[in-house]
């Protein structure tokens, strides 16, 4: 997961350099933050454990992991007959999971 968070920053470096160039509003950097968070959810920790020692809420921890799984099944579209669409899919089930499936959308 760091190596994914290293090389997401690092085309991030490369995409605000563009838009900078090219006159264009810079994208805000990437807050690696919440990929923490939602890899122990996904491995299967416990939300108590998952959201001790951070300051994210039941809510906002809900709403977030939705968004990370909406992301994931879109990676898994667009990669239609790649590994990564069936790691985007076995990824979004993971964390779809608990209290993230009992809410609604």
């Amino acid at each position: 997961v760091r190596d994914a968070v290293r090389d997401c920053a690092d085309l991030w470096r490369e995409l605000a350099a563009g838009e900078e160039a090219a006159g264009l509003p810079v994208t805000r950097p990437l807050d690696p933050g919440f990929a923490d968070v939602v890899w122990r959810w996904a491995r299967g920790d416990d939300l108590d454990d998952v959201l001790a020692g951070v300051e994210v809420g039941a809510g906002d921890f809900v709403r977030d992991t939705k968004q990370v799984a909406d992301l994931l099944r879109q990676l898994r579209e667009v990669s239609a007959g790649r590994a990564l669409a069936g790691t985007a899919h076995n990824a979004a089930r993971t964390i779809v999971r608990g209290v993230v499936a009992y809410t609604g959308i």
